[in-house]
């Protein structure tokens, strides 16, 4: 009888073991996914936190990436954020390539860089997207993990739109200022 309580005590000890091994495993996963979510919602915090210090009125300009900067529509992104940036007018893109590149540097380099009137042309990009080119013409930028962010933070602080021609992004940008 000692015997079987023996094996039967060691038994428990294991499993309480394992139970507790598993228990601290888990614990660091959702330590690991805690860490994770806190530092994307810092990046949100703080990119509502510049937006919110950005001098208003304030355009959005959606438009597609893969446009060339030779395009007229290129050159009408650029022509708008010249005029957008002399009236005193904060223009908002999402920081990549083609139309996006086009109106920041449209008004960035027409106020050489200071703020002129207290307007300034800020760029919003997702971090790790391969594809998209990061556009040097912005007075700050702000760099967001998801989509979701990026879109939430060019249709909150925006008090008016320009679409520009583009893909399903500038759509899918385009239905969520419509709906």
């Amino acid at each position: 009888m000692g015997k079987k309580t023996n094996k039967l005590n060691q038994r428990t000890s294991i499993e309480g073991r394992t139970v507790i091994v598993s228990f601290f495993k888990s614990c660091i996963a959702t330590c690991g996914l805690a860490g994770h979510l806190f530092r994307d919602y810092v990046r949100l915090v703080r990119g509502v936190w510049k937006l919110s210090k950005l001098p208003r009125p304030v355009v959005t300009v959606f438009g597609g990436g893969k446009i060339e900067q030779k395009h007229r529509y290129a050159q009408q992104a650029r022509e708008l954020g010249k005029l957008l940036i002399d009236s005193g007018i904060s223009v908002i893109t999402g920081g990549g390539p083609g139309i996006m590149q086009a109106a920041n540097c449209g008004a960035f380099q027409h106020s050489n860089g200071d703020k002129q009137n207290g307007a300034q042309s800020i760029g919003i990009g997702v971090r790790d997207l391969a594809k998209e080119k990061v556009n040097g013409c912005s007075n700050e930028r702000i760099v967001t993990k998801y989509f979701f962010a990026r879109k939430w933070l060019l249709t909150r602080y925006a008090d008016a739109f320009a679409v520009f021609p583009g893909g399903f992004g500038t759509l899918d940008e385009l239905f969520d200022v419509l709906t």
